[in-house]
């Protein structure tokens, strides 16, 4: 086998090994997505948006003053209000 037979057989093990790397993180990503509209269609919960906190109102009602408390602490500390 010749230095350029070598060399050659080298570059295309490195196109193949990047190909596939490339096509299995483009697949990773495709089925990231597709878990994510799954278990958001599978979510039954509506969500109530009060500052920039998303709170479940069954179950989290009760934390309802905290968070707002919380939210306008970390507002005041960072001198937004």
């Amino acid at each position: 086998m010749t230095n350029f037979e070598l060399l050659m057989e080298g570059v295309n093990l490195m196109f193949s090994g990047m190909g596939f790397v490339i096509l299995f993180l483009i697949v990773l990503i495709y089925l990231v997505k597709l878990m994510s509209y799954i278990i958001n269609k599978l979510s039954a919960t509506k969500e109530i948006f009060i500052g920039q906190a998303n709170i479940s109102p069954n179950k989290d009602a009760h934390l309802y003053p905290i968070i707002i408390a919380a939210i306008h602490h970390h507002r005041r500390k960072q001198g937004k209000e």
